[in-house]
Parts: structure tokens; C-alpha cells; sequence
């Protein structure tokens, strides 16, 4: 397998891991994920990192297969061309049942994404949840590593009140603590705090990637006209950003500071110029000179 990717996202999501997406009821976990796998598969950029496709299938435990076909079809996706199973017709109850499913129909797969993967967890005492919820994810993670597969996973998180909108976001998923320690990377949809505590409709998204080996991220999100969850207008800054810099002559210095200066002149956020930064460091486009200090190249004559 030398030639099998250690990463379905480079670098925030390895595979033969488990990963999660989680979010409150109707912040959009499945319509982000349908997208999710739809750029993956065509090998776009995913939150500005390189994508990976592999052979998937899509099962959604709480819904039929006439459910989950109606699903993707109101998210623009042909069922017939897109791997997936029922999970109630399946009768599927634990995971080794949905990986043996999975491969039987789909034997080339190499990620499961699961909607509801938490109602696979055993019942048990609240003294007994943390070692249970463990076993649970510690015997996924193994069945990931001994049959090279990767699953992500949706999973509820609470709603949270405004105050507490930034404190461990890691830990917000719905349930025991384990669920944070034990998994790899955790991708946190939540309504915009603002109105949270309303119950009123929002399109605002915030997006937290929560990865183990990487750096923490917070993208800020909105619903387009067709539905789908888009970057917000202060955070897409990746188009002006580039512009900007095709200007500069080669050998210009600049600084993180006039970097987020440029961006707030047209309508971003800072957090978004310093995304672009980094992005940009990292595909040899700009040269670090300096703590903040950067350089766009001089080509090299041959």
C-alpha cells in the first residue's frame, strides 16, 4: 500500500482514523458533509489544504434508503451515482455489522462516513459512560488501522450559550469526554452565537477544525441561495489576496501586519488574510524572511 494517502485532507485528516462532524440539530452536518465529499471526490480543495479521493460509501443510520436517496437528491446529488446504503433496512446495530455491509456492496471502499455513528454506542451507567464510550472508539480506531479504512462520523453537540461559544470546543460533543480525547480530528458546525439563544433561523455558520496534529482553525460560514454552507464574504479572501500579490514585484518584502491591512481595505476578516498567508507560505508561493517578514520570489534564471 506505498502508494495509499496518509491523509484524506492534507494535513487535517490522516486516514485509517476515526473522525467527527459534529453540530447541534440542523446547523447543517449533513448538508457540510455532502459537500464535503462531493469536492473530496473531485480532488478540490478542502478549507485551502489538498484532498485526496479514495473509494467511499455513505451510510445514514437514522434514515431509510428511500430517506437517505430523497436526501441527496435535495442536495443536488444523484443517489445512483453516489456509494451508499440504508442503515435501517440493513438492520445494521453495531460497526463491525456496517463494515461488513459497506464491503460486501462496495468492496473497493476505503472511508465509511456514518450519520449517527453515536447510536452505536452500547447502553450503560453514567459511572461506567467514559471507560464504555472508549471501548467504543478504541475498538472503531483499531478496526480502522486493521482493515485500512477511514470513517468519519456525525455526532450532536449541544447548543451553547453566547458566553460560551469559544470554550473547548473540542469537548462540545453531546456526551461523555471521550468522544474528544479518543478521536482524531473533529470538524464543529455551530449556528451563529449571536441568535443561538433565540432559536431564531440563521445562515451563519461557524466552522471550528479541530485537529490533533494541526493547527486549530475557525472558518465563519454562511447558506448560499442553493442551500449549500459557503465561506462567509470576510473570510474568501483567497481571489483578492492573490491579485494583490501577482502585483508585487518579485523581491517585494511585506509583513503579516500589511497583510491583514490589504485584507481589511477589502472586506476580510484578519483571521482570513492570515489563512491566506500561511496557505500561500506553504505552497512555496512567498518566502519567509523573518519572524512576520515575507518576500515574493525572484525567479531563477537558468
Amino acid at each position: 500500500m506505498s502508494d495509499f494517502p496518509a491523509f484524506l485532507v492534507d494535513p487535517i485528516l490522516p486516514t485509517e482514523e476515526l473522525h467527527l462532524i459534529a453540530g447541534p440539530a440542523a446547523a447543517g452536518k449533513t448538508t457540510w458533509l455532502i459537500q464535503f465529499i462531493q469536492q473530496w471526490q473531485a480532488e478540490e480543495p478542502i478549507f485551502g489544504y489538498a484532498s485526496h479521493a479514495l473509494p467511499f460509501v455513505y451510510v445514514a443510520l437514522e434514515r431509510s434508503l428511500p430517506g437517505t436517496r430523497r436526501t441527496l437528491q435535495r442536495l443536488g446529488v444523484n443517489p445512483d451515482t453516489f456509494p451508499h446504503i440504508g442503515g435501517l433496512e440493513e438492520r445494521l446495530c453495531n460497526i463491525d455489522q456496517i463494515i461488513d455491509a459497506c464491503l460486501k456492496a462496495y468492496p473497493e471502499a476505503k472511508v465509511l462516513f456514518i450519520e449517527a455513528i453515536a447510536s452505536l454506542l452500547p447502553l450503560s451507567k453514567s459511572s461506567t459512560e467514559y471507560r464504555s464510550t472508549m471501548n467504543f472508539l478504541g475498538h472503531i480506531t483499531y478496526l480502522c488501522q486493521q482493515k485500512h479504512l477511514t470513517i468519519i462520523g456525525t455526532v450532536h453537540s449541544p447548543k451553547t450559550k453566547a458566553n460560551e461559544k469559544y470554550e473547548s470546543p473540542r469537548h462540545r460533543v453531546l456526551g461523555s469526554t471521550a468522544w474528544a480525547a479518543s478521536v482524531e480530528t473533529i470538524i464543529l458546525i455551530e449556528p451563529d452565537d449571536k441568535v443561538i439563544s433565540t432559536d431564531q433561523v440563521t445562515d451563519l455558520r461557524s466552522v471550528f477544525v479541530l485537529p490533533r496534529n494541526a493547527p486549530e482553525e475557525l472558518y465563519e460560514m454562511t447558506r448560499d441561495s442553493t442551500g449549500r454552507i459557503v465561506l462567509s464574504k470576510t473570510e474568501d479572501c483567497t481571489e483578492a489576496m492573490d491579485n494583490w500579490l501577482q502585483k508585487l514585484p518579485p523581491g517585494t518584502e511585506f509583513t503579516t501586519e500589511s497583510c491583514v491591512t490589504i485584507g481589511n481595505r477589502s472586506g476580510f476578516s484578519p483571521r482570513s488574510s492570515k489563512r491566506w498567508l500561511s496557505h500561500t507560505l506553504k505552497d512555496s508561493l512567498i518566502e519567509k524572511k523573518g519572524h512576520g517578514i515575507y518576500r515574493k520570489p525572484v525567479p531563477v534564471i537558468q
